[in-house]
């Protein structure tokens, strides 16, 4: 797979992961995913996992651009994601149906740090 053809997977790849995000929180806060409450720790899979895939492959939709800021180097995918994480854990706080959780944001960011590292190795070692 070419470049062009590899930024264009992962655009799609990020859309479809957008998509499922979306829906997954309308479920949420329709108060249909009770479940994941009662099976200890599965929410923070789900966290893991759905901010992990979204980083993934905006990391790559974004052709693994930094942002340089104060002198330093920041991966731009990992703050696209996190900043919404954030947010939408702080706005839980207002929810009748959705707990605001400190561990579920931490799942988050390890999700993300995991998934763009792993990203960032392979694709160093596909150069």
């Amino acid at each position: 797979m070419n470049t062009k053809q590899s930024a264009v997977a992962y655009k799609v790849a990020f859309v479809i992961v957008v998509a499922f995000a979306l829906g997954l929180s309308f479920v949420a806060y329709g108060g249909g995913l009770k479940i994941l409450g009662a099976r200890r720790g599965l929410d923070k899979v789900v966290h893991f996992l759905l901010a992990g895939a979204l980083a993934f492959s905006l990391d790559g939709a974004l052709g693994r651009r930094n942002l340089h800021a104060w002198g330093l180097r920041l991966p731009l995918a990992p703050l696209l994601v996190l900043v919404p994480c954030a947010i939408d854990e702080w706005l839980q706080r207002y929810s009748a149906v959705r707990t605001s959780s400190f561990w579920d944001f931490l799942a988050d960011f390890a999700g993300v740090t995991f998934s763009v590292g792993l990203g960032r190795f392979i694709a160093g070692r596909r150069a």
